[in-house]
């Protein structure tokens, strides 16, 4: 194996890491986050994740005790989101080099092996971090983080949006305003993050979850609607702590679930930092045990991210978008037309409307909560609305479909891919509009299809060629293979350009 450079940290500078503390709180004021007394080092740890590596670090640190860290190894390459294959190769090396060192020894010290000066080192920072007796086992607990300062400082820029707005739903709640830290361990603020177990939004809900606090339906999610779902969030973090009467362990609920967070409390009380440390269940692992550690983390960069990030903020201007309730249930297409707003602009402030809400299938129901840009209201008011593009966002370019004698707007929906109420919608015609005339002009989108009705006989390749059409190109617009089965009155879509 060829020679892996990086940074070793020695103990003095392990040691000379410090945790950073907030502005004093009043006398009288009881901080209700504490950082506990031996999760120090997890919360250091995080700091330097989040605000001094970025994604061309890779740190190498214990899995139990975050701060006991080996290396800081320079990624060569182009950064991208996701490692290369040559870079992933070069942190598993890494990785395994370590392993290595940390086995040898662990069998010197039990063989009595003079220890060389490097061991010397190696085991003092592990003793002195970790406690005595931690050198045993520790060639298991290696792992490599990748510095995340780019993303986080990217989330303070994008949460400076939400921030007041967030404050004020917490403090309607009775709740702590610094839990306006949460998003950037969660999503960084990206209100369409989605991640692998199916969590979404700025604040990350699952589907189950969120649908015990939003509206999750086929015409909105709410977990992709930053306000929206910060209330929920506030709701969800406001009966965990009802329920469990501790902040360390009510935040990590919010990974961990507030039933599996009363478990952990059933066998440890409220010492957190036996918890973190020996709670042991199936689903309880790295990201559950050091969920508070990593808000502590973020909410101490989050309050005085000038000091963190020297170089500079780009902060993305505060909310003033307003806020309409709808007392009807109306097309996307119709409030683009009724407040002079673009459907593409309306579609991307209303982000929790679901595609067929936005393409006009569905209406948005009554009741939601609608935003528009600054000031629609009252030109609405004052009857100063444009034309505006009522093009969904997300469809092909537009085309024209000239109507001949016996089409109606059924059959063009169809040809076209479309439903009736995306034709009517993009040529702004009302719902009651049913009449076409052969020789209007239609705007379409897509690529024009048609139909072909299997009947006894037909063979996929048949209808191919009766078609003058590619078979692959006839497989692939019907969801099909060469051994699919056709039948009888089974109706195949036809591609024709």
């Amino acid at each position: 194996m060829g020679k892996l450079t990086g940074r070793i940290l020695t103990v003095a500078a392990a040691l000379a890491v410090s945790v950073a503390t907030f502005s004093p709180l009043p006398a009288d004021e009881v901080d209700p986050f504490p950082i506990p007394a031996g999760l120090e080092g997890h919360v250091s740890f995080w700091q330097s994740v989040f605000a001094e590596h970025d994604r061309d670090e890779v740190v190498v640190h214990d899995l139990e005790y975050p701060g006991l860290i080996y290396e800081i190894f320079d990624l060569p390459g182009e950064m991208k989101d996701s490692y290369t294959d040559e870079q992933e190769k070069l942190v598993e090396a890494l990785r395994e080099d370590w392993e290595d060192r940390l086995r040898k020894l662990q069998a010197d010290l039990a063989a009595g092996t003079a220890l060389s000066d490097p061991q010397k080192e190696l085991a003092l920072k592990i003793t002195t971090e970790a406690g005595a007796g931690r050198i045993e086992g520790a060639h298991e607990r290696v792992r490599s983080q990748r510095g995340l300062k780019s993303r986080f400082k990217r989330g303070v820029e994008l949460g400076n949006r939400y921030d007041a707005v967030f404050r004020e739903i917490f403090r309607k709640k009775g709740l702590p305003e610094d839990l306006v830290a949460l998003p950037h361990v969660e999503s960084s603020f990206q209100p369409l993050a989605r991640s692998s177990a199916g969590a979404a939004g700025v604040w990350q809900f699952t589907r189950s979850t969120g649908r015990q606090f939003l509206s999750i339906n086929s015409m909105l999610d709410e977990r992709y609607d930053p306000v929206a779902s910060a209330e929920g969030a506030a709701s969800f973090l406001a009966a965990a702590f009802n329920k469990l009467q501790d902040w360390p362990i009510a935040i990590t609920s919010y990974n961990h679930g507030v039933n599996g967070m009363g478990r952990a409390q059933s066998k440890f009380g409220n010492d957190f930092v036996r918890i973190v440390y020996e709670y042991r269940s199936r689903y309880f692992g790295f990201a559950s045990r050091n969920f508070y550690a990593e808000f502590l983390a973020a909410r101490i960069i989050a309050n005085d991210p000038e000091k963190f990030f020297p170089e500079g903020l780009q902060l993305v201007p505060p909310m003033d978008e307003e806020r309409l309730v709808l007392d009807t249930d109306l097309y996307a297409s119709n409030l683009a037309r009724r407040y002079g707003v673009p459907l593409k602009e309306l579609a991307g402030l209303n982000s929790a409307w679901t595609r067929r809400t936005v393409h006009g299938v569905l209406t948005v129901p009554s009741g939601s909560r609608v935003w528009l840009p600054a000031g629609s209201l009252a030109r609405a008011a004052r009857g100063e609305v444009p034309d505006v593009d009522l093009t969904p966002p997300g469809l092909p370019p537009e085309g024209t479909h000239t109507v001949r004698r016996g089409e109606n707007l059924s059959v063009i929906a169809r040809d076209y891919g479309m439903t009736v109420v995306q034709v009517r919608r993009l040529n702004g015609m009302e719902p009651r509009d049913t009449r076409i005339f052969a020789g209007e002009k239609l705007k379409v989108t897509g690529g024009r299809t048609r139909f072909h009705t299997v009947v006894r006989g037909d063979t996929l390749l048949g209808i191919a060629k009766s078609y003058r059409v590619d078979l692959n190109e006839l497989l692939r617009s019907n969801r099909l293979s060469l051994r699919s089965m056709i039948h009888p009155g089974q109706k195949l879509r036809i591609p024709l350009g």
